[in-house]
């Protein structure tokens, strides 16, 4: 992986747009001129495009538009996740930094508040929208749609610990990391609206219960569950993640009311026991399906499933850990798991993580 990039411009401060483009079709130049005019339109905006066109596409209508300074490009391979990407850029003090991705839209004008300071979130209007749907107009609460966070202005302090937590990884990252960044922007960072800009968000891939289970399922596949890949794992890994970078920023950032924070994010991944139950129910499942097929199938199909049933066993037993250390010891078990190869070096590093703390969170 390349090595971060760390982007300095002239101003002090400064927001920075991220714009990461992979998709090119008849309307691409259209939002890209749009975006052009925006950073244009205010001394204090920056643009930093991330191409993932395969000709460079992007890269080369933009350096067309001279933009005198105002935009920095970073190019990346089409195939690595968006998160992979962003990971390389760090940002200095006194910046702020959102995204607009290439399938969404937005209107108005960024304006930085007057009561914001270097702990505040800056929130756009979030409005959504479908093919099935008119645009609708309304604020989409937080907790309703945590993408959001990715397009509000995060200060570059808590920005470049997500970036660190990321690449700490290794290669691979968890596509639903914004619920981490989220839930520590809510504990942690003012959050201070910005009426005169309106994000509109795609929400194509999750406008229903079958669209949802499908688009994470394909995201959960790409990032290396294989077999694993479903609503389960995905809640269970932005949960495991939430608590992880809850104790990254703890121990670069934080130093007041350390244990109330780290215990918020230990007891925040407690599931309802309808989530629990579902869990059960699968286990159960797959040992009728087990033992009803094993004589007509072959043994690597067995086998597979038997993973399976181990994985969701141990996805219970981290739900029910009573401390951290204890989770970590699951996570390690779980890095074994012969099918979650592609994440063995994942669970390892939340595990040792967890072990290297010296906070450690007992639920009450």
């Amino acid at each position: 992986m390349d090595c971060e990039k760390e982007l300095v411009f002239e101003r002090q401060l400064c927001l920075v747009i991220l714009f990461p483009v992979r998709r090119v079709h008849d309307k691409s130049k259209v939002l890209w001129n749009k975006i052009s005019e925006l950073i244009n339109s205010n001394s204090t905006l920056r643009l930093v495009l991330i191409d993932k066109t395969i000709n460079s596409e992007a890269t080369k209508f933009f350096l067309s538009l001279g933009m005198n300074g105002k935009i920095q490009f970073l190019q990346c391979d089409p195939t690595e996740s968006i998160f992979l990407s962003q990971s390389k850029i760090k940002l200095p003090p006194d910046h702020w930094v959102s995204q607009i991705h290439d399938d969404d839209d937005f209107a108005g004008q960024v304006i930085f508040p007057s009561r914001a300071n270097n702990s505040s979130v800056l929130q756009p209007n979030i409005r959504i929208t479908t093919s099935r749907l008119a645009t609708m107009s309304y604020r989409v609460p937080k907790s309703k749609l945590p993408a959001s966070i990715l397009f509000s202005f995060i200060p570059s302090e808590i920005w470049n610990l997500f970036t660190g937590y990321i690449r700490a990884q290794g290669e691979e990252c968890s596509p639903s990391l914004d619920v981490a960044l989220n839930f520590v922007c809510e504990k942690k960072f003012q959050f201070v609206e910005m009426p005169s800009f309106e994000y509109i968000y795609h929400y194509e891939h999750w406008q229903s219960r079958k669209h949802a289970k499908k688009s994470i399922s394909i995201y959960m596949d790409h990032d290396g569950w294989g077999i694993h890949s479903d609503v389960i794992t995905a809640e269970f890994a932005s949960q495991i993640d939430k608590l992880l970078f809850s104790v990254w920023c703890n121990r670069r950032l934080f130093i007041h009311d350390q244990t109330g924070f780290l215990q918020s994010a230990f007891e925040s991944i407690t599931p309802t026991r309808r989530h629990i139950l579902r869990i059960q129910v699968k286990i159960i499942y797959l040992f009728i399906l087990i033992g009803f097929v094993r004589v007509f199938r072959s043994n690597n199909f067995l086998k597979l499933k038997r993973e399976r049933v181990k994985l969701l066993s141990l996805i219970v037993a981290a739900y029910y850990s009573n401390t951290s250390h204890e989770l970590a010891e699951v996570l390690t078990r779980i890095s074994k798991i012969p099918s979650l190869h592609k994440l063995n070096k994942r669970f390892e590093f939340w595990s040792l993580e967890l072990l290297s703390s010296t906070e450690i969170v007992s639920r009450r």
